[in-house]
């Protein structure tokens, strides 16, 4: 069968699993009419040249069913808690009631809550560089609602448990900041089977004057697929500080899409890609710049080593009505092998002349003369080594505001990197 075909066999067989509670019917039906229209990118499609989708030649996109049993496999996945945070669990894209806080505490943490009217439309138009977040409309078994007008710290752990043989998770976020709200907001996503994928969707809706520190970390095995979509709208002097954080999945694709639609509203991005063996990591994202005096920042690392490949693409857009836009880009790649490859696109689209904007990207190997310097000090070669490699990426971690949080993902990270040296030095 074909993409389309396969869609269809698969949305029909699995109707039993989906509601209208999570999606409702009518919006389902139209995602997959066009999914079905667009299809699977190919060759010539620029937003998805360097992405690897071939697993979904032959993957099935039939949701996992709810597994009997959870918890060997849940104990070596859950990270420690976080002192002061509600804890929300999903595992195969469905809330897991027995691993999350009390339902008191998530609804406190506003869980579960009725968004505005506003929402949906409020969020950028999907585009075909987010077409994936069709995919997850069409086949999502449960929806994580979250609405505040307070302050919140909230941390939501998405769990692909490997079940059914080529099953599919689909996590799916939406989140609204009601004005004046003040939310940190920490997603992990953990896990992961190989023989399916995982279709994750975050939506995102800030009012005026809120604040979203959010924090998003993929950790998945390494050999799992991942398709992952984010659409933000910022209204007037909101601002989102977004960290992304890509350590895990054979096959990774993120399309970031964040639209400043208020004046004054401003997105603060770091974000840091590491990949080994042949695994390939994609990022694509958008900024529009749409009101008066906005701001964007981006920060994005990627350390490519063995056969990897590591892609990061930022556009920038700034329309002719956003006056006093101010945009800066920040784009450096380190390859540490001679079979790795990293390619970073740093792209401007300015339609107004009153704007300041600045944009760069850089790839290269290690610093020769930091490496002799290292040697001469008595460091051995790998070590010193390891250690420019974790200096690279130091400016992205250091801005993890949250120290008990920067300690576990850096932990993480290095444990990916496979770093003795900077293990050493954590310890």
């Amino acid at each position: 069968m074909n993409f389309a075909q396969r869609l269809q066999h698969d949305h029909a067989a699995a109707l039993s699993l989906l509601s209208d509670a999570a999606v409702p019917s009518a919006a389902r039906h139209a995602a997959l009419t066009r999914l079905t229209e667009l299809g699977l990118p190919g060759l010539r499609d620029d937003d998805f040249r360097y992405a690897n989708l071939r697993p979904l030649s032959r993957a099935s996109f039939a949701p996992a069913a709810e597994p009997a049993e959870l918890a060997s496999q849940l104990a070596s996945l859950l990270p420690a808690r976080l002192d002061g945070y509600t804890r929300c669990v999903l595992v195969n894209g469905r809330l897991a009631t027995a691993y999350s806080d009390s339902a008191a505490a998530l609804a406190a943490a506003g869980v579960g809550a009725t968004l505005n009217d506003s929402f949906e439309a409020s969020l950028p138009d999907i585009g075909p560089a987010e077409r994936f977040d069709l995919l997850n409309q069409a086949f999502a078994t449960d929806c994580l609602r979250i609405s505040s007008a307070g302050a919140v710290r909230l941390e939501i752990l998405c769990i692909s448990l490997a079940g059914a043989t080529d099953a599919a998770s689909y996590p799916r976020l939406q989140v609204q900041l009601q004005p004046g709200a003040d939310m940190t907001l920490i997603e992990r996503h953990l896990g992961g089977n190989a023989s399916g994928i995982t279709v994750s969707t975050c939506n995102v809706q800030l009012g005026r004057d809120a604040q979203l520190q959010h924090y998003r970390l993929q950790d998945l095995s390494l050999d799992a697929t991942w398709l992952d979509t984010l659409r933000a709208t910022l209204d007037a002097n909101a601002h989102y500080r977004l960290s992304l954080l890509a350590l895990g999945g054979g096959a990774a694709r993120s399309s970031v899409r964040v639209r400043l639609a208020g004046q004054g509203a401003r997105l603060m991005l770091n974000g840091a890609s590491l990949a080994d063996g042949k695994r390939v990591l994609d990022t694509v994202i958008r900024v529009e710049h749409e009101g008066r005096d906005t701001r964007s920042d981006q920060l994005l690392r990627a350390v490519a080593n063995e056969q990897s490949g590591i892609s990061m693409t930022s556009r920038v857009e700034v329309s002719a009505v956003a006056g006093g836009a101010d945009s800066r880009q920040s784009l450096k790649g380190l390859i540490t092998a001679k079979g790795a490859e990293i390619n970073l696109r740093p792209q401007l689209e300015i339609l107004t002349d009153e704007v300041t904007a600045s944009h760069g990207a850089t790839t290269g190997a290690l610093d020769e003369n930091m490496l002799f310097y290292l040697l001469s000090r008595g460091l051995e070669a790998d070590t010193a080594r390891k250690l420019l490699e974790w200096a690279f990426i130091a400016d992205v971690m250091s801005r993890i505001e949250l120290p008990a949080l920067r300690r576990q993902v850096e932990m993480a990270t290095v444990t990916r990197m496979g770093n003795a040296a900077a293990l050493e030095s954590l310890l």
